[in-house]
C-alpha cells in the first residue's frame, strides 16, 4: 500500500493506475485501492470514472476527510457545485483544522458568486497553514475583485514572499496596482512574471490592457499581437479589444475560442450568478406581449436553460440553440426542452424558417458586432406577429460616434462584449420587417463589486408579411 501511495505521488500515475485497479479487485472493501484509481483518474481528465471510483472510497470509508476532498474536487471539475460544496463541509466536518479542505472551499463558494464567504475559507486556511501561498494568492485576487485592493496586495505580497516565482501571484498583484493606478509598478510586476515565464500569453494579454490604459497603444499593439501568434483562434478575444483601442477594425462577432473558454468556465457557476437578471427580461417581456401561450418558442443562445425554465409554461415546444456542449449539458439535465441542438444560431434560424412564434435570446447577442444577420435570420424563422426578445448593452455615445463598438467597461470588453446603439436596433428593426414594441433601459445584471450593469431589453414584432402580386388581365 505504500508503494502504492509513493507510485501516485511521485507522478506514476500509469503504474499506480494498474496497481490501484489490480487492488480494488483483489480487495474489494479496502478503501485505499478506489481512492488512489479515482485520484489517477482524475489525473487523466476521465472525471465519470474518477467520480465513480472516489465515490466508492467515500462510501468504504465515511471518515476520510481527504477522501471526501477528493471527490469535492471532482464534483468541482465537472461543475456539480453544490455537490462539491457538500463533500468539502464534510471533510471538514471530520478534520476541521484541513487547510486544504477550507482552500478547496473557498474555490467552489467563489465559482458560486458567493465571494465573501470564500474570503472568509481562504482566510481559515492561511490561519492554519499561514505558509500557504495558493490561499493568500487566491484571498488577494478575491479581495480585489470585492473592490479591497489594499488588502488584496498585502495578501499578494505575502503570497510572493512564500512563492516568490508564481506567475499568477505576480500576474495578480499587477492587476491589483493596475486598480490602485500604481501603473509603473504594476507593469514591473508584470515583467517579473514575463522574466519567469516568458511565453505566457496572460501576461502578455495583462500587459497589452495595462497599456492600453496608459496610452502607449503601439506596446498594447504589441502584447495583444504575441497573444495572437501564440493562438490565431484567439481565445483571450484580443482582437475585439485592439478595435476598442482603435487599433483594428472591429471584428463581426466575439471570437469563439474566446466564447468557448468563457462558456466552459460559466456552465460551472451560471445557475449561481445571483446578481444575475438578463434571462428575467427576457422572459417578463414575453409573458406580458405574446398574446397566448401554446407558442412554439425558440431559446437561441439557451445557455444552461435559465430563460427556458421561466418560459416553459407558455411554450407548444420550446426548442434551444447554443454553441456551447458545456452550457447545453447543463440545459439538458433540466428537462425542460423538446429539442436542444448544438451549432451557429444564425444558421439554424436561417434553415428553419416560419417555424416559431417567438424567439428569446438573454446575454447572447452582447457578442455580435452586426446585428444585421441575425435580425435577418429572426425574421425568416419567425411566424407573422411572432416575438423576438433579447438584450443588449447599450452604447450611449452620441453625435457622430459609431453605432456599434466594443463594450467600454474593461470587465464587459475582456468578456467578448459589444454595445449597441438605440438608433442601430430601430434602423435594423424597420429595414428586416420589425415593428419595435419595446426598447427599454434596465438593469441586467449587477457585478462582482455590486454595481448595477444596464442594458437595453429589446422586444421586437415580426410585420405580417404580404402576400405576394399575382398578374391578371383585364378584359375590355
Amino acid at each position: 500500500m505504500n508503494a502504492l501511495v509513493e507510485m501516485f505521488n511521485e507522478g506514476r500515475y500509469l503504474e499506480a493506475g494498474m496497481l490501484a485497479h489490480k487492488m480494488t479487485v483483489l480487495f474489494p472493501f479496502h478503501a485505499l485501492g478506489w481512492k488512489v484509481l479515482g485520484r489517477v483518474f482524475g489525473q487523466m481528465g476521465r472525471t465519470s470514472e474518477a467520480l465513480t471510483s472516489m465515490k466508492r472510497a467515500v462510501e468504504l470509508s465515511p471518515r476520510d476527510a481527504s477522501a471526501h476532498s477528493y471527490l469535492g474536487n471532482i464534483f468541482r471539475d465537472l461543475g456539480k457545485l453544490h455537490e462539491a460544496e457538500i463533500s468539502f463541509r464534510n471533510a471538514l466536518r471530520i478534520k476541521p483544522n484541513m487547510a486544504l479542505a477550507h482552500y478547496n472551499l473557498g474555490n467552489t463558494l467563489k465559482d458560486c458568486g458567493k465571494l465573501d464567504d470564500a474570503e472568509a475559507c481562504y482566510r481559515r486556511a492561511v490561519e492554519i497553514k499561514p505558509d500557504y501561498a495558493d490561499a493568500h494568492n487566491n484571498l488577494g485576487s478575491i479581495l480585489n475583485t470585492l473592490g479591497r485592493p489594499d488588502e488584496a496586495e498585502a495578501s499578494l505580497r505575502r503570497a510572493l514572499e512564500i512563492n516568490p516565482d508564481s506567475v499568477n501571484a505576480h500576474n495578480n498583484l499587477g492587476n491589483t496596482l493596475k486598480e490602485l493606478g500604481r501603473l509603473d509598478e504594476a507593469e514591473a510586476c508584470f515583467r517579473r512574471a514575463l522574466i519567469i515565464n516568458p511565453h505566457d500569453p496572460n501576461i502578455h494579454f495583462s500587459l497589452g490592457g495595462l497599456f492600453g490604459v496608459m496610452g502607449k497603444l503601439d506596446a498594447a499593439a504589441a502584447h495583444f499581437n504575441i497573444c495572437l501568434e501564440s493562438n490565431q483562434e484567439d481565445p483571450l478575444g484580443v482582437r475585439l479589444l485592439l478595435a476598442r483601442l482603435g487599433l483594428e477594425p472591429i471584428p463581426v462577432r466575439a471570437s469563439e475560442a474566446l466564447l468557448n473558454r468563457l462558456y466552459i468556465k460559466r456552465s460551472k457557476s451560471w445557475e449561481h450568478a445571483s446578481g444575475y437578471r438578463g434571462h428575467e427580461l427576457v422572459a417578463h417581456a414575453l409573458r406580458k406581449l405574446s398574446h397566448r401561450s401554446n407558442l412554439d418558442i425558440l431559446d437561441a443562445g439557451c445557455g444552461t436553460g435559465l430563460v427556458g425554465g421561466l418560459v416553459r409554461e407558455l411554450a407548444n415546444r420550446l426548442d434551444g440553440i447554443d454553441m456551447s456542449s458545456a452550457m447545453l449539458e447543463k440545459a439538458k439535465e433540466k428537462g425542460i426542452y423538446d429539442q436542444l441542438h448544438q451549432g451557429d444560431l444564425v444558421a439554424f434560424m436561417v434553415n428553419n424558417p416560419g417555424s416559431y412564434d417567438a424567439i428569446t435570446c438573454a446575454a447572447t447577442l452582447i457578442h455580435f458586432g452586426d446585428l444585421m444577420p441575425v435580425f435577418d435570420a429572426a425574421a425568416a424563422s419567425l411566424r407573422d406577429e411572432g416575438l423576438f426578445i433579447f438584450t443588449l448593452f447599450p452604447n450611449d455615445s452620441e453625435g457622430n460616434s459609431p453605432e456599434v463598438v466594443a463594450a467600454q467597461d474593461t470587465e464587459l470588453a475582456n468578456g467578448g462584449c459589444y454595445a449597441h446603439s438605440p438608433a442601430y436596433v430601430r434602423r435594423l428593426a424597420e429595414a428586416t420587417g420589425f415593428v419595435v414594441e419595446a426598447l427599454d433601459s434596465e438593469i441586467h445584471e449587477y457585478n462582482r463589486k455590486g454595481i448595477a450593469v444596464m442594458a437595453l431589453a429589446v422586444a421586437l414584432r415580426r410585420q405580417i408579411r404580404l402576400a405576394p402580386l399575382t398578374a391578371f388581365s383585364e378584359e375590355g
